[in-house]
């Protein structure tokens, strides 16, 4: 992993802990470099960090962190009963 790439998943982490709702990777690309966004990306998801929120009118992925669908799912059906 290059240093950039390390980087880059630490800020991913970083936000994800700090509550961000949504993460977008073209914003990570000005800043490390379109090869270790990418990298860095690929690993967060893998390892279960982040998950598509859904794909911007230009066909690229924003990211959510993992698990906030399955959770705000059985939120509402809890809202319900």
């Amino acid at each position: 992993m290059t240093p950039k790439t390390a980087a880059a998943l630490a800020e991913i982490e970083k936000a994800v802990a700090a509550g961000q709702r949504l993460i977008d990777p073209a914003i990570f690309s000005h800043i490390y470099g379109r090869a270790a966004t990418a990298a860095a990306f690929r690993m967060a998801r893998a390892r279960g960090i982040i998950e598509v929120a859904y794909k911007s009118c230009a066909g690229t992925p924003v990211y959510q962190p993992a698990g906030i669908e399955a959770a705000m799912r059985e939120s509402r059906s809890a809202t319900l009963h």
